[in-house]
């Protein structure tokens, strides 16, 4: 049977594995069984080229890896993009945001308040470090860093998965 390996821990693995012909209100029981290390069955995790795009029957996701998040997730059923693409940040990027502090509306909601100058920082410099496949589709793995004020730098890994259906 095909399993993803998910993580190892000391003294058991997480591992995913697709659970067939389970009746309806019902459940069946497997049995994990340690493998010898000369067995020739292992769990089906190739890796694949780099590249900044996955894609299955469904979707189809673009990654910005300077930015280190989605540029778009094209839906082929209804044959549109569903990221907004005139935004000028991207879906799920980081944002590190400072300002706002003092009476301002962003802190007390108050219409007669100014509004507060907030700052923005993007993350950039990320690149995609990883693409494999597994039995129930492709991960991406991207890294991007955040440096904030005061010379601060935050590393961040997102993972995108296209899991097949």
């Amino acid at each position: 049977m095909s399993f993803e390996l998910l993580a190892k821990h000391a003294g058991y693995s997480h591992v995913r594995f697709l659970a067939r012909d389970v009746p309806s209100l019902g459940y069946r029981c497997y049995q994990v069984v340690e493998m010898h290390q000369n067995a020739s069955a292992q769990p089906e995790q190739n890796a694949l080229p780099v590249s900044n795009i996955l894609e299955n029957a469904y979707y189809r996701i673009e990654v910005d890896p300077q930015a280190g998040a989605i540029k778009g997730v094209f839906d082929k059923q209804l044959d549109r993009d569903m990221v907004d693409t005139s935004s000028p940040y991207r879906f799920n990027q980081y944002l590190y945001v400072s300002g706002g502090s003092g009476e301002t509306q962003f802190v007390y909601m108050r219409k007669s308040l100014p509004f507060p100058k907030l700052t923005i920082t993007s993350a950039s410099g990320g690149q995609v470090t990883s693409v494999r496949r597994t039995p129930y589709g492709q991960i991406l793995t991207l890294e991007t860093v955040l440096t904030r004020p005061l010379s601060r730098r935050t590393s961040f890994s997102t993972t995108v998965r296209s899991e097949s259906t």
